[in-house]
């Protein structure tokens, strides 16, 4: 897979400055991961009208997202002839839109006469682009995903890799006593799943040093398993099964931390900026890791990881070779350091 560089050349394009639209990427998880683009361009026009145009499921991503002057949400598979519309309702007119992917939404602002469309010349998008930004092939290692968006805000000559692109909008965090939400189950299949019976271990090693600690299972509707069978091995204060990213979102507001397999639901925690403890199995933590230095990652590297399968097709050594005592440890050096963030 061809990995932008990390310090693309500029182009000779040069971002509108009034009326800027950015596509979402239809991939929740991509959504996130695009997100410090759209703060980065924030940053770079502070005075411009800058909106964001996405499938409408991914709405509590974006309004949990700072200084965005207009939401655009549309139903899933809607066609090119229904989008178009939803692109020319401003009187004034979008002047530019930031488009990823080919599909019905990049037909829509070709058609609706968008002047400016940026984006890389992805086979079936480039034909839509007035502005196609060469990608910057270079050797080397796997680069966080977070840069396929970033770097084309630096190819515009603007600032991306700056903190303001990184800037979340935090947490309030729980009322009383500090609230651990634990979630086994993941949104990525089993094999991204640490086992359950090692989830229960460490909660019970870590009720012995947090007895105050309120542990709170969540999962999402795709994938209750885990946290059903998880709620049989111990006492729990409330469980959870979000049905949407809205219900998602609610619980982790309230949280202290989050722990978990690796899943979308540890991006929605460092989306909100909730420090969290994510387990990595087979995905690759430096490519797809959660955003922000708040957050642990919890692994063990073995010979054949990052694989990135579906299925394991030897005997998931990955996940089984992952200690509870070095979870454990992980886990308690995370709430260490949030309640050193409490106390300074």
């Amino acid at each position: 897979m061809a990995v932008v560089s990390d310090n693309p050349l500029p182009s000779k394009t040069h971002l509108k400055v009034g009326n800027i639209l950015f596509a979402a990427p239809l991939d929740p998880l991509e959504a996130f991961f695009a997100v410090p683009a759209l703060r980065a361009i924030r940053e770079a026009r502070p005075n411009a009208t800058l909106g964001v145009i996405f499938p409408e499921h991914q709405r509590a991503i974006w309004e949990n997202t700072a200084h965005l002057d207009c939401l655009i949400g549309y139903p899933a598979k809607t066609s090119a002839r229904h989008l178009a519309p939803l692109l020319e309702k401003r009187l004034d007119r979008w002047e530019s839109i930031f488009l990823w992917e080919p599909g019905e939404l990049a037909k829509a602002a070709q058609s609706a006469g968008i002047s400016q469309r940026i984006g890389y010349p992805a086979k079936g998008l480039a034909k839509r682009l007035s502005e196609p930004l060469d990608i910057l092939v270079e050797p080397g290692p796997v680069a966080h995903r977070v840069r396929h968006y970033l770097s084309v805000i630096e190819m515009l000559g603007l600032p991306g890799f700056i903190p303001a692109s990184f800037a979340t909008p935090g947490v309030p965090g729980p009322a009383g006593r500090r609230t651990l939400v634990v979630a086994p189950g993941s949104t990525f299949g089993p094999n991204h799943e640490w086992p359950v019976e090692r989830f229960a271990e460490v909660l019970r090693a870590l009720a012995s040093t947090e007895p105050e600690l309120s542990i709170i299972l969540l999962s999402e509707a795709a994938r209750p398993g885990a946290s059903r069978e998880l709620a049989q091995l111990i006492d729990v204060e409330k469980q959870v099964e979000a049905g949407s990213l809205p219900e998602v979102f609610s619980v982790l507001a309230s949280a202290s931390l989050l722990f978990a397999s690796d899943s979308l639901l540890g991006h929605c925690a460092a989306h909100l900026g909730l420090p969290a403890a994510v387990i990595f199995g087979p995905n690759d933590p430096d490519w797809h890791r959660p955003l922000g230095r708040q957050n642990t990652i919890l692994r063990h590297k073995v010979e054949c990881s990052p694989c990135l399968l579906p299925k394991c097709p030897l005997d998931l050594r990955c996940q089984l070779e992952l200690s509870v005592d070095a979870v454990t440890a992980g886990l308690q050096a995370a709430l260490s350091r949030l309640t050193s963030s409490e106390l300074a």
